[in-house]
């Protein structure tokens, strides 16, 4: 049941039911369009969170990975930003001299 407040929420279909149920209890829920400067901030976070639930809900990394690859591929994002090694994360790089003898 959505709250008495001010919000500035992505109406999602479960954010449609809360509105219909307020508004069937004479609240009065106001739209208002998503500022265009705005827009990619707020579905950039909205999309985040909506990301990072289906990835905690996924308990295999290999699954996790591929999640995330499908999405990039799906929507045509840069190959270069594609995860190759689904096991590892790159800490630093580290120099290594080799010594001749």
């Amino acid at each position: 049941m959505l709250k008495k407040g001010i919000y500035e929420n992505i109406i999602n279909q479960r954010m449609e039911r809360e509105i219909h149920t307020a508004e069937t209890e004479n609240l009065v829920c106001v739209r208002e369009e998503i500022d265009n400067t705005e827009a990619p901030q707020m579905l950039a976070d909205y999309l985040a969170k909506a990301i990072r639930q289906k990835l905690q809900e996924t308990e295999d990394l290999q699954d996790r990975m591929a999640i995330i690859n499908r999405i990039l591929t799906e929507y045509g994002l840069i190959e270069d930003v594609q995860i190759t090694d689904t096991s590892n994360l790159l800490m630093g790089p580290v120099f290594v001299s080799f010594l001749k003898i």
